[in-house]
């Protein structure tokens, strides 16, 4: 592949990773309100759970492996790699201002945890 191509190839991935961490993000919030989708929402859950903890433990509680895949990605680019979290780096780049990375994931903790707990509840709930 020449060099106009790879790039073309990783700026294309990197639109995808960027939507598709968006879908999850916005799912994961909001995926538990629809019945149709609580079972899958539920999957979903587990599996971010998964991320944070199981592969966590060898990389940072809290790992997500989009956002990983998606740094990578933006270093091949010559892109800075920003923050560690998807959600401040969003943050910091449509406002311009530089968020405090605790308060930034002590929110995501708390938004998670509440749309776990909804989840757990729609779903097993009598």
């Amino acid at each position: 592949m020449r060099a106009t191509q790879m790039r073309t190839a990783l700026r294309l991935t990197d639109r995808f990773l960027h939507m598709l961490h968006l879908t999850i993000i916005v799912f994961c919030m909001v995926g538990w309100v629809f019945q149709s989708a609580r079972v899958v929402h539920l999957v979903v859950v587990i599996g971010i759970a998964c991320s944070w903890f199981i592969l966590g433990r060898s990389r940072g509680y809290g790992y997500c492996l989009i956002t990983d895949l998606q740094r990578r990605v933006r270093k091949r680019l010559g892109d800075p790699p920003g923050p560690d979290s998807f959600v401040k780096y969003q943050l910091d780049r449509l406002t311009g201002m530089d968020f405090n990375p605790q308060s930034v994931e002590a929110v995501i903790q708390t938004s998670f945890y509440l749309s776990a707990l909804a989840s757990i509840y729609v779903n097993f709930a009598p």
